[in-house]
């Protein structure tokens, strides 16, 4: 699975921007305790977002 950092955060070993894609299970072992409030976790079944047309309303 994967997660999108909501924050950006730094440690000893690791550093993550704001909006990055990360795997989860590598971001919860290098965060730890909290992980949980810093990001968003991502399914991988589900196709990517996109935004409607816009068109021109009559």
């Amino acid at each position: 699975m994967k997660i999108k950092v909501l924050s950006s955060l730094a440690g000893d070993t690791f550093s993550y921007r704001r909006g990055e894609v990360v795997d989860l299970d590598v971001f919860k072992e290098q965060v730890g305790a909290g992980w949980e409030t810093l990001g968003e976790i991502l399914d991988d079944a589900a196709p990517p977002a996109t935004a409607p047309p816009k068109g021109r309303r009559k």
